[in-house]
């Protein structure tokens, strides 16, 4: 902190720098089942579902790069975005209904329906 006074032009946006750092909220580790209703249209949401649905979708490039099998099987020219990922994720949900516990993760329930929406061979 004291190097960011040193210099006028670094002060301010060291300033902000601090600033930013101590207002920005923490992003959500895990969403549960029993907030989907509540957060499922949201840009957060889809956005983070999206971003989860991607790191999925590299993991499964490593698998399939060290021959090990993978979770799911994209169809190869299938592009997925946040709004896919979200309607796998809704479809396996509303199949479920009354089965699924209300603390199970988001993220496992997605990883589940993209396994059973692409398996593989």
């Amino acid at each position: 902190m004291r190097y960011c006074w040193k210099s006028n032009s670094g002060a301010a946006g060291c300033c902000l720098a601090l600033i930013a750092a101590l207002t920005i909220a923490p992003a959500h580790a895990e969403v549960f089942l029993d907030k989907y209703q509540v957060v499922k249209d949201t840009a957060w949401f889809k956005q983070y579902l999206g971003g989860v649905g991607t790191g999925f979708f590299w993991a499964n490039i490593q698998l399939r790069t060290r021959k090990l099998p993978q979770f799911y099987c994209q169809p190869g020219k299938l592009a997925m975005y946040d709004e896919n990922y979200l309607q796998v994720l809704d479809n396996y949900i509303m199949n479920r209904l009354g089965t699924l516990h209300d603390k199970s993760p988001i993220e496992e329930l997605l990883l589940r329906a993209l396994a059973e929406t692409f398996p593989c061979e």
